[in-house]
């Protein structure tokens, strides 16, 4: 009996440990947004690629960081790639032929997988060098637990597909970014696009949020989109 109130305790005491690693994740949150499904007409996304990136990005600034200066996450919708393919129809620069291709190939692909892209302000040289890819973990918490990316890539942080959303796996030239600070300390900039297996393809009606974690040795940090529910 003494025996098995070890064991017991021993086993309450791993899974408090293991609530505790969890709860260690400091989240940044959306206001309220709307989910939009694939299935929406992208005729009705008229509005820029600013306006929406605008209302799908999260930033967090660690101001007592030393490696960091801010970070920035954007969860990548259809209205981002609805807008834009809408706007090159309105131009004239497709045809309407390849317009409705673009948007069959591109509503299998959103419904298929999240993209997401993270972009890193970093202080100094040296962490740059440090944190590649490699270095950082990006996962999505669910239910059935922590589900990792399918590709993470570099991208430019002004570029058709940062910006687009278009959840197109390829490679990516390692442009790098610098920026010099007047009379301050120099801050290199760094952008990740991160693309996972949709995990709500399936589901009956959309998520209450999507989370996205970004782990690393000098930093973690969860973000949190919320979405107004019918």
């Amino acid at each position: 009996m003494r025996r098995f109130g070890t064991l017991l305790t021993a086993l309450l005491l791993a899974t408090a440990a293991a609530a505790g690693a969890g709860d260690k994740i400091k989240w940044c949150k959306s206001k309220k947004i709307a989910y939009v499904s694939p299935d929406e007409d992208p005729a009705r996304f008229d509005g820029t690629l600013s306006d929406y990136f605008e209302r799908y990005t999260i930033t967090w600034g660690p101001y007592t960081s030393n490696e960091i200066d801010f970070m920035t996450a954007a969860y990548q919708p259809w209205p981002y790639f609805a807008s834009f393919i809408s706007q090159r129809l309105r131009m004239g620069e497709v045809s309407s032929e390849v317009y409705e291709e673009a948007v069959r190939e591109g509503r299998k692909l959103h419904k298929k997988y999240l993209t997401f892209t993270v972009t890193m302000k970093i202080k100094y040289e040296g962490f740059w060098e440090i944190a590649t890819a490699e270095y950082w973990r990006f996962y999505i918490p669910t239910e059935n637990g922590e589900l990792e990316p399918i590709a993470v890539k570099r991208v430019e942080l002004i570029g058709g597909d940062a910006i687009t959303g278009i959840s197109e796996i390829a490679d990516f030239s390692p442009v790098q970014h610098k920026l010099y600070v007047y009379g301050g300390p120099r801050i290199t900039e760094r952008t990740f696009k991160i693309v996972f297996d949709n995990p709500y393809a399936e589901a009956e009606r959309s998520p209450s949020s999507l989370k996205l974690v970004v782990a690393g040795e000098k930093a973690t940090r969860g973000f949190e989109w919320r979405f107004k529910q019918d």
